[in-house]
């Protein structure tokens, strides 16, 4: 079993939050090089979409603090723990699907036909998230 340090753990997690970013970047401009469809989304999709993203985003949030924040204490006192360095690491990789994911809402705005405004907030969200929850160097 290959077992890595706490500095191997933050590196990885930093390229793995740097793909991600890259990808919801990829999927906004690709979003911009559909063709246009014939007819907009309706609002109230667009809107349902905001309601659901707004949701992952505040999941994101929320299960990275409960895997994280207990997991965190215990390597602050025992930094050899492998166990609460797997669960840190289960919670600061939780919100790159969740980013994935409101890009993606926001690419398949752009694919129903909504103008770029509408399906701007799902990119600035994904990029917000990974922006803000991205690991800090040495956190114990």
């Amino acid at each position: 079993m290959l077992e890595f340090s706490q500095p191997d753990s933050v590196r990885f997690l930093r390229y793995f939050y740097s793909a991600v970013l890259v990808i919801v970047v990829l999927l906004a401009l690709g979003g911009e090089f559909l063709p246009p469809a014939r007819a907009a989304a309706p609002a109230v999709l667009v809107y349902v979409l905001y309601a659901v993203g707004a949701g992952d985003v505040l999941a994101a949030v929320v299960l990275r603090r409960k895997f994280s924040g207990r997991a965190q204490e215990v390597l602050r006192v025992n930094p050899g723990d492998a166990g609460a360095l797997a669960d840190w690491m289960k919670g600061q990789m939780v919100p790159l699907p969740m980013a994935l994911g409101v890009g993606v809402m926001g690419f398949a705005c752009r694919a129903l036909g909504s103008p770029a405004l509408r399906a701007a907030p799902f990119y600035g969200a994904a990029v917000i998230l990974l922006v803000v929850l991205r690991p800090a160097d040495l956190p114990f």
